[in-house]
């Protein structure tokens, strides 16, 4: 009881908070401002483009036999995009929060080869919503830090010049969505974010905490169940799955055969950022010989659900679907333990399993392990050869945008990835190196090496710094030369109970 009424507390007062949000309608001086600046700011699309974006999407079109693509130019064109309305909330844990609904209807293009044929993009339509922190606030300056990233993914449109026909004849035009927006998870939709720095006297370790926070807890969705649709592919027996997102994150359940009530054995794990607000989305497809058709979808909002929805008990949703139907699963959710790093590293440090809280005997403790590469070493000096990662944890994959070489010679990573992890398991991270080089004999990504590290052996081989994080150093064979993997590793311990009074809203 206790739990509950602390959740609906912090829920009653962050809906609050909400409604206290200021509009700002007259959004003038801003636009006037943007449209000042929108021809100074190509150099820096382009950047962007070439140099963040272009190389996801030449990865993934590879995984889609789409074909190599090289972006020969771009413009922002003459129309700049348009505010449609600011709304400012009131500050909270030091930060200001700010959500800008954009439009942008141009004249925007970009023009280069797709599979060696010319190929553009034209007309771009953009609706969406960007949330800004501005904070810490106080100190020597005013504002210390400007972060932005989308809260979900924007409505986008466009058209395709040279390949249009052709696209739109063969589906080409829908791997390309797909693709952008794979591009765009990865760079700027939440939770990966931009960062720009303000206060000059931030130390390390909150610039670290503002580019990367840290999960406050894991959801588990298991045992789903879809009832009441009907299937639409050409045979009775074709195969029925079910994405479940939250925010970028996107896992699949395996397939099962169409039938009236339909039951997923999956278990599905969601590091969160952040709890209040979270919403999960449940995508319910069919897939005969041809192609995978979308049979309905449901969503539900985290801050919505009583502490028994959240602890376990089973869920049902209505789908947006003409026929009807529902999805019914488990939502679990389980908040970082205070103070638990050092706990794990005892544990762990010794070899035991890790039981914390009430467990119960033979219970299976979680953990969250925050993983960063922190740089290469050592690599060969090829000219326009850059470097990127893919992170595996079990069946979870995961890869980063391109590292940046400093000027040193060190290559290094800004990604941080999060997974959920099982003391009972004996769990390995497996880290790929990928190289892309700048002509036609490596222009995409290939694996040039890996190395696998224990979740277990973490404590024992690295050595942990005043953060709590532990640097451990693999060595790499890449074209004969030994190449030094340095990676950052964090665990988090998770409460084995679904424990309300500690989420944090």
């Amino acid at each position: 009881m206790g739990g509950g009424s602390s959740k609906n507390a912090a829920s009653s007062n962050a809906k609050q908070a909400h409604s206290q949000a200021v509009e700002i309608k007259n959004d003038l001086f801003l636009n006037i401002v943007i449209q000042r600046l929108w021809k100074h700011l190509d150099m820096t699309l382009g950047n962007v483009v070439e140099e963040v974006l272009i190389p996801k999407m030449r990865h993934d079109l590879k995984a889609a036999r789409i074909g190599l693509l090289k972006i020969t130019s771009t413009s922002l064109g003459t129309k700049p995009v348009h505010i449609a309305g600011i709304s400012v909330y009131p500050e909270e844990d030091g930060c200001i929060k700010l959500d800008i609904k954009i439009r942008y209807d141009g004249d925007a293009c970009a023009e280069g080869k797709l599979a060696g044929l010319p190929f553009g993009v034209r007309d771009l339509k953009v609706n969406g919503c960007v949330r800004v922190l501005l904070g810490p606030v106080g100190g020597l300056s005013p504002i210390g830090s400007m972060s932005f990233f989308l809260l979900e993914r924007p409505e986008l449109d466009y058209d395709l010049t040279g390949l249009a026909n052709i696209g739109d004849l063969i589906g080409i035009r829908c791997a390309i969505r797909k693709v952008i927006f794979n591009a765009l998870d990865k760079f700027i939709i939440y939770p990966n974010r931009r960062v720009v720095f303000i206060d000059k006297d931030l130390t390390d370790k909150q610039r670290r905490e503002l580019k990367h926070p840290h999960p406050t807890g894991n959801l588990v969705v298991s045992d789903i169940t879809v009832t009441g649709i009907s299937s639409s592919g050409l045979f009775s027996a074709d195969d029925v799955f079910v994405h479940v997102s939250v925010y970028q994150d996107r896992q699949k359940t395996k397939a099962v055969t169409a039938a009236k009530t339909m039951q997923f054995d999956d278990t599905l794990e969601f590091p969160l950022l952040a709890f209040e607000g979270t919403v999960v989305k449940f995508e319910v497809y069919n897939r005969d010989w041809l192609r995978s058709n979308g049979l309905g979808r449901a969503q539900v909002n985290l801050s919505s659900l009583d502490d028994d929805c959240m602890g376990g008990k089973m869920t049902t949703l209505k789908m947006t679907h003409p026929s009807g139907g529902s999805v019914k699963c488990k939502l679990l959710w389980t908040p970082v333990q205070v103070d638990s790093s050092a706990v794990l590293t005892q544990a762990v440090g010794s070899g035991a399993d890790v039981k914390g809280g009430a467990t119960a005997s033979g219970d299976d403790q979680r953990s969250l392990l925050v993983v960063s590469i922190a740089d290469l070493s050592g690599t060969p000096h090829e000219s326009g050869t850059s470097y990127s990662a893919e992170v595996q944890l079990g069946g979870v994959v995961k890869d980063s945008l391109n590292a940046v070489q400093t000027s040193d010679g060190l290559f290094e990573f800004e990604d941080v990835f999060h997974f959920c992890c099982h003391s009972a398991k004996t769990d390995s991270l497996q880290i790929k190196i990928l190289g892309r080089g700048s002509d036609d004999r490596r222009a995409d990504d290939e694996q040039l090496g890996s190395t696998t590290i224990p979740v277990r052996t973490v404590t024992k081989d690295g050595t942990r710094n005043e953060q709590g994080n532990y640097a451990l150093s693999r060595t790499v064979k890449i074209n004969d030369a030994n190449v030094k993997v340095t990676v950052h590793l964090q665990l988090m311990l998770l409460k084995t109970r679904c424990d309300r009074a500690a989420v944090k809203v």
